[in-house]
């Protein structure tokens, strides 16, 4: 039995999913190999995709370097969006890079500046603080808790965004970062 509610609802709820696929495009397909400017003057090649993760070589006039992104077990993987953030959707995620001639991460939450990064690695009661200092290994499996303000200077739009990190491929993209930024 349908209701004028139902009727006026219907083409909304039928049309809704596409319009936010294509409002967010988290459907991007990209090939191995394949390079697109993403951003004026910013292109992204996708040079690996292994164990969830992405390796991305990232272009502008001044520079070339490497990164490694994973999204959280069920998100998207986080796609390029160029200046600035690089990468976006898929919160919460980690991205691996070479930074001085070291190899560093970065958890990312729904902001630009996360304010606490929490983990807590598989079978442990309680969180800990994540300074960008933890030492992982292909087997770890942790929960993470990232708390961030989309205006951090005044503490206004506060967001924490939570996943389980699977960290299956660690090992062998610290050394891809590595080998694709002394490539460069």
């Amino acid at each position: 039995m349908h209701n004028g509610f139902t009727r006026t609802l219907m083409p909304f709820l039928l049309i809704a999913p596409t319009a936010l696929s294509a409002a967010i495009p988290v459907r991007q397909q990209w090939k191995v190999g394949e390079e697109r400017e993403v951003d004026e003057g910013i292109y992204f090649r996708l040079l690996k995709v292994e164990s969830g993760w992405r390796l991305w070589r990232i272009e502008t006039r001044g520079s070339v370097e490497c990164r490694a992104v994973k999204s959280a077990r069920g998100q998207v993987h986080p796609f390029p969006i160029g200046a600035g953030a690089m990468f976006g959707f898929g919160e919460p995620y980690i991205t691996i890079w070479k930074h001085r001639g070291e190899l560093r991460y970065f958890w990312k939450g729904v902001d630009f500046e996360n304010s606490m990064v929490q983990i807590r690695r598989q079978g442990a009661k309680f969180w800990d603080i994540d300074n960008g200092e933890q030492v992982f290994n292909d087997t770890n499996v942790v929960e993470v808790k990232i708390g961030s303000w989309e205006y951090p200077a005044v503490r206004v739009g506060y967001h924490e965004t939570k996943g389980v990190m699977d960290f299956a491929g660690w090992s062998a993209m610290r050394m891809a970062v590595d080998e694709c930024d002394e490539a460069r």
